[in-house]
């Protein structure tokens, strides 16, 4: 599948790359678990426009699935705060770890760029036609009822992002910190 991600149309990687990607996270193998990581994040940067329907992949549903990796499910639903409540997964491997570590950063990007692109598209789309232009004003009310503004989701990201660290912060394998370095 990374070796597809070159080749395919942004349509395809996010309705039928990704997600089959991401679920090879919960593989039993930790270095397979690894390698998703790294093939996510390629598949992620090979997107080139984000439809409307996928503005929120990043933040819905790829940093969470990575949060599963790292943290305990109380972590998660906000049960319990702070660094020394988080607890690792038992079956959490190193690799798994570092080849997060390596990533973060570039997820994290590659997440702003996911909000910019949907930003673009809307402004394309409201400057194109009129009738295009009161479905975009629909949609950005929809969207103002649901915070969904650039800070806003930013705002969220950046949250996903601090947790994902913070997991990461909680392991004893240097290596992993200097990876995050």
């Amino acid at each position: 599948l990374r070796c597809l991600a070159p080749y395919s149309t942004s349509p395809c990687l996010l309705e039928l790359t990704i997600p089959c990607v991401l679920q090879l996270l919960n593989d039993p193998v930790g270095v397979i678990r690894a390698v998703t990581v790294e093939c996510v994040l390629e598949a992620v940067g090979q997107v080139e426009e984000v439809p409307a329907g996928d503005a929120h992949l990043m933040t819905e549903y790829v940093f969470p699935s990575l949060l599963n990796c790292v943290a305990s499910p109380q972590l998660l639903d906000g049960t319990m705060s702070g660094p020394t409540s988080l607890q690792l997964q038992p079956n959490f491997e190193p690799s798994l770890r570092r080849s997060l570590a390596r990533s973060v950063a570039a997820l994290a990007k590659a997440g702003v760029l996911f909000i910019e692109k949907e930003l673009q598209r809307r402004s394309r789309l409201s400057s194109s036609t009129p009738s295009a232009s009161a479905a975009v004003a629909e949609e950005r009310t929809d969207a103002a009822a649901n915070s969904d503004t650039f800070d806003g989701r930013l705002a969220q990201l950046r949250e996903l992002v601090r947790q994902l660290i913070q997991g990461l912060l909680a392991g004893d394998d240097p290596n992993v910190k200097i990876a995050l370095l």
